[in-house]
């Protein structure tokens, strides 16, 4: 039997400055945006949650094969540049792009993801992580299983999502750190979008959410396979949202362990590093 070449693609945005108004900011010129996204307290804060939570998993994958484009902006300060590089070292398969600023968001990420797919791929397996998100230790390895196991869906219908729904909500606030154990569909943290190489869409041309109306859908929840971050700096409000509000918990005991065997986390510095940070809101 001939083995399946699945590329398993991954895109992380780095306070990428898109055009304004494409995310909630107060910006109402490019200038501006810039000034809030590589303010001080703000970058500080997001390279906390990079270092802390996106890297570590990535550097242990039981399936080293992969690519992580890492989409940051070309007038980045240098010191923040220099300091994004060199924590990337630590992941040969990251590859940043400083990509002009000021694109419409979903054709820049759209136009590196097709430059960095492999032509000679069966399937494309695409991923997104935000820069506060991170995936299980075994995510590449089981969802290229998962790819190759529903790999007929995918060829018949030209592209198939993989929705792995079990995961750990990380909550940061002036508070400190709280987590959840959540089950949850088609979030974006540890989903995958599979496609021909020779596709022109890519994995921001889909609404996550309506995938499963558009494309077979492989959903599993058996398996601890994100954690995704949750603080005021986020698009999403997931803190305030009142169906999470009765379940947030200390980072002790079991989803300790979890953190630490499923993703490669210290629940130590996660608490010492936001506590250092003086509780930013993000």
């Amino acid at each position: 039997m001939t083995l399946l070449n699945i590329q398993m693609l991954g895109l992380c945005r780095f306070s990428y400055p898109s055009e304004v108004g494409a995310f909630r900011h107060n910006a109402q010129t490019m200038d501006e945006l810039r000034a809030e996204l590589y303010g001080p307290s703000r970058m500080a804060t997001r390279f906390f949650f990079f270092e802390q939570i996106v890297l570590p998993a990535l550097k242990v994958q039981t399936d080293p094969n992969f690519r992580m484009v890492l989409l940051a902006g070309e007038r980045m300060p240098d010191e923040y540049k220099e300091r994004l590089t060199a924590l990337c070292s630590s992941v040969p398969q990251i590859e940043i792009v400083f990509a002009e600023e000021g694109r419409v968001h979903r054709e820049i990420c759209r136009e590196v993801m097709v430059r960095h797919r492999d032509p000679s791929a069966d399937i494309v397996a695409e991923f997104r992580i935000d820069d506060d998100d991170a995936v299980a230790t075994d995510f590449i390895e089981t969802g290229r299983s998962v790819v190759g196991a529903s790999y007929g869906l995918a060829d018949q219908h030209g592209m198939l999502c993989v929705d792995f729904a079990h995961g750990i909500l990380l909550g940061f606030d002036r508070n400190g750190v709280r987590a959840q154990n959540v089950k949850e569909r088609m979030w974006t943290p540890a989903q995958i979008f599979c496609r021909r190489p020779d596709d022109k869409r890519s994995i921001l041309d889909m609404n996550h959410i309506k995938a499963w109306a558009h494309m077979p859908t492989v959903s599993m929840a058996s398996r601890l396979m994100f954690v995704r971050g949750a603080h005021f700096g986020n698009d999403s409000d997931l803190l305030k949202r009142p169906r999470f509000a009765k379940d947030w918990g200390p980072l002790n005991g079991q989803i300790a362990d979890r953190l630490a065997s499923r993703f490669g986390l210290d629940v130590d510095v996660l608490t010492n590093g936001w506590k250092a940070l003086g509780h930013r809101s993000a």
